[in-house]
């Protein structure tokens, strides 16, 4: 199984029709991905969501959309209690 690093650059790849080779960690969702629309925003919330099968709360939605590729990651991890 990929580890959820993958999963999530995975993810946000495919949502934002990018290569995942341009998704790394320290990309920010606004300024480098151009996560900057409410629907792509609403969409990868609702991906990681899904396949995490984890709660983020409204407050932690904007947090993560203002932050970084690793910042999503480290929240899911501590959401899951995996790696």
């Amino acid at each position: 199984m990929d580890t959820i690093h993958e999963r999530v650059i995975k993810i946000v790849a495919e949502q934002m029709a990018i290569k995942e080779e341009e998704v790394t960690p320290g990309k920010l969702f606004r300024a480098d991905l151009k996560v900057d629309d409410i629907e792509d925003f609403n969409v990868l919330i609702s991906s990681f969501e899904e396949e995490f099968q984890i709660d983020i709360p409204d407050q932690d939605q904007e947090r993560l959309m203002r932050g970084s590729v690793e910042e999503a990651i480290l929240y899911v991890r501590a959401a899951t209690g995996r790696n």
